[in-house]
């Protein structure tokens, strides 16, 4: 089922059509047969409207376990970088991992002294995470976890973002359970990249699904991110340009930077 929506940034109803992607079977196994990527006309935000709706059957169904080895890790900073990012402006303390996957973030964190605990909407993956290493991982959405005020001293949220029908909430949630200055790691495909610019030409061709939906409901800027950041209690502290591990030739040739990584910390009121 395709639900129409208004931006998560500005909430206007304005927006103009990018693409048409074919989903395909090796895609994800979805009822829809084409998604369709929008522009807001307001604040820039990119998006994919109108937006599938999975019930937790569903969403089980799309992070199985043959998701998780599909090599889309591949595409994350090393898990060290999170942590010396965070590491830079923090001690370390209690952090929060969501979208903990396998754990494998979370079993680093803890061998370099963080406390850590984890949020994971796949079943395979939470129990994975639990048997191997022993981890505190919720099976769930972040807001059923209901962690208390004020808990952690950092957040990460890597390429988790774009893969929400709600970011803002989460990000308001992200928010609440901070303590004084938390910090919040973010990083995701830079949607204003040469990389996403030459593939989104090329779809108005050949309407390919380029953009991993219909994972990836969001397609974040620098300048939408902020926005995004900044309405929802957040500073941006520092915006870091990284890349992909692509195994296109011209991106190893041009070292075209195609992801974002943000660090933000929460602001006393919002």
């Amino acid at each position: 089922m395709l639900k129409y929506i208004n931006c998560a940034i500005c909430a206007s109803s304005s927006y103009r059509p990018i693409n048409t992607c074919k989903i395909t079977e090796e895609d994800a196994k979805i009822k829809e047969e084409a998604l369709t990527i929008v522009k807001c006309n307001a604040c820039g935000l990119i998006f994919v409207n109108p937006q599938p709706e999975f019930s937790k059957e569903e969403l089980a169904i799309l992070y199985n376990k043959e998701y998780f080895n599909k090599g889309y890790m591949e595409f994350n900073e090393p898990f060290a970088f999170r942590l010396d990012c965070i590491e830079k402006y923090r001690k370390p303390g209690k952090i929060l991992d969501v979208g903990s996957a396998g754990g494998e973030f979370l079993n680093l964190a803890r061998d370099r002294g963080w406390e850590g605990c984890g949020v994971e909407v796949s079943d395979y993956a939470a129990e994975l995470a639990i048997k191997k290493y022993n981890l505190h991982v919720f099976h769930g959405i972040l807001e059923e976890a209901r962690y208390q005020d004020n808990y952690f001293d950092a957040a990460c949220a890597a390429d988790i973002l774009e893969h929400l029908d709600k970011p803002q909430n989460v990000l308001r949630e992200i928010w609440r359970i901070l303590n004084k200055a938390g910090l919040l790691y973010l990083s995701f495909p830079n949607a204003a990249s040469c990389y996403y610019n030459f593939f989104t030409f090329i779809c108005r061709f050949t309407h390919r699904n380029y953009f991993l939906l219909p994972y990836h409901l969001y397609h974040f800027s620098p300048s939408s991110i902020k926005l995004l950041l900044d309405k929802s209690g957040f500073d941006t502290l520092e915006l870091i340009y990284s890349r992909s591990k692509s195994k296109l030739f011209f991106m190893n040739i041009f070292n075209f930077h195609d992801r974002i990584v943000v660090i933000a910390r929460k602001r006393t009121q919002r």
